[in-house]
């Protein structure tokens, strides 16, 4: 009686306890879709993800069991000294060229902002996310959770009709070289998503999702669910920015490359699988994708050859000019009206040197750089997180040459999980 009446306590005292991680777990994949994808809530006139900053500032300061030492804030400092670096950089440019373009401020307000939205999402983390493994296993599910939601905005009408009048899904298309806004999501060629998850701006959201992904499928003995992901994500971020290509096939390669590195023969299958969810893919969508979002897929193969953006990219590069002012410290103009950049340029690149030049873009790739050295010395253990974060480098140098785009906000989640929440690197589970 009494080994029946202590498992009978046991199970009364566990139950709660597995709701409660349940219940943490789902909020974790919530406020993940909220911080990744910077979604705007209709009935907030702020940015949900900055929200997630007020519980986190208030863990930070009261939670004792995290044991925040100077050590730890030891990176973070510097990491927020450079971007006051370039804070006070866009400062000095502003006042030479007389400029009333404070573009720099929100690298500081930012830094700030991220650093506690994070904080927050590590403390939900504790006991779900326990390696790197862990880390990229539900960053992989949650992109792939928003790929599937936005094809349902694509699909569905009522849905999208409902999600309209909670999330703000105001968006832009070109008509006779003017931006039209619109509502009605099924105007476009292309899948529209969450949040940043719109044309060129869902660049970072799949990169995040496709290489942790490749991560997932090197390192996870269960990777069934995980190539479904990898199909899903492709397949919708393609479909939302060709570019979105990619960081697809560098996810693909990033998995040749692990498998090649151990010589193990594990390569020869992985290649066979490659190619056979690159068939299934392609035919999934030449079966169920409209015509028009078809043929606007179709102009990617036409652009190589044809009057395209290719051509337009090629141009930039070879006919852009830069006098020597501007060179070195830009003309600290980065917009003109609305929507169109100054010197209508769209190489993100050409967009930082003509807003602070060389210098100003130097300190921003040194920023990247810097967050993503801390990442691969997360765990020195782990061989494979230097080509992870490699291929993701690769991704954020080849999207410049598309457009502006900020994946900082993205490799710091990455980086505060390894020191806040990710207690052992767990390789294979």
């Amino acid at each position: 009686m009494t080994g029946k009446k202590q498992q009978a306590k046991k199970k009364v005292f566990m139950t709660p306890f597995r709701m409660t991680k349940m219940v943490r777990y789902i909020l974790l994949i919530i406020c993940l879709l909220i911080y990744i994808y910077n979604i705007q809530l209709q009935a907030i006139p702020i940015a949900a993800k900055t929200l997630l900053a007020v519980p986190g500032f208030i863990y930070f300061l009261t939670d004792k069991k995290s044991k925040v030492t100077y050590q730890k804030l030891q990176k973070y400092i510097k990491l927020f000294g450079v971007a006051l670096l370039l804070f006070l950089w866009g400062l000095f440019t502003m006042a030479i060229n007389g400029s009333d373009e404070m573009l720099y401020l929100a690298y500081i307000k930012n830094f700030l902002l991220w650093f506690f939205e994070v904080y927050f999402l590590c403390h939900l983390a504790k006991g779900i996310v326990s390696s790197f493994l862990d880390l990229c296993k539900i960053i992989t599910i949650v992109v792939a959770f928003e790929s599937l939601l936005a094809l349902c905005l694509k699909f569905n009408p009522s849905f999208a009709e409902i999600v309209s009048n909670i999330v703000e899904m105001k968006v832009y298309q070109v008509s006779f070289d003017n931006y039209m806004d619109t509502s009605d999501l099924t105007d476009f060629s292309r899948i529209i998503g969450f949040g940043n998850a719109i044309y060129f701006g869902v660049l970072t959201s799949c990169t995040l999702g496709l290489i942790s992904g490749a991560y997932v499928l090197y390192h996870s003995k269960s990777i069934f669910i995980y190539i479904v992901c990898y199909i899903i994500i492709s397949i919708v971020s393609i479909m939302t920015a060709r570019i979105a290509v990619v960081p697809v096939v560098l996810g693909l390669a990033l998995v040749l490359l692990y498998h090649a590195k151990e010589r193990n023969g594990h390569v020869i299958g992985t290649t066979i699988l490659i190619f056979l969810s690159a068939f299934v893919t392609i035919h999934l969508a030449q079966t169920f994708l409209p015509d028009n979002m078809l043929e606007w897929q179709m102009e990617l193969f036409g652009n190589m050859t044809e009057n395209s953006e290719s051509e337009r990219l090629q141009k930039w590069l070879i006919n852009t000019e830069f006098e020597d002012k501007t060179l070195f410290i830009g003309d600290a103009h980065y917009k003109v009206g609305d929507f169109a950049y100054y010197k209508n340029v769209d190489i993100g690149f050409y967009r930082q040197i003509f807003y602070s030049g060389l210098i100003g873009l130097s300190i921003i790739l040194y920023y990247n750089i810097m967050i993503l050295k801390y990442i691969k010395k997360s765990d020195i253990s782990d061989k494979s997180l230097g080509p992870y974060v490699a291929v993701l480098f690769i991704c954020y140098l080849i999207s410049m040459f598309k457009g502006d785009i900020n994946y900082v906000e993205l490799y710091l989640l990455v980086l505060m999980m390894f020191d806040f929440s990710i207690k052992k690197n767990v390789l294979t589970k």
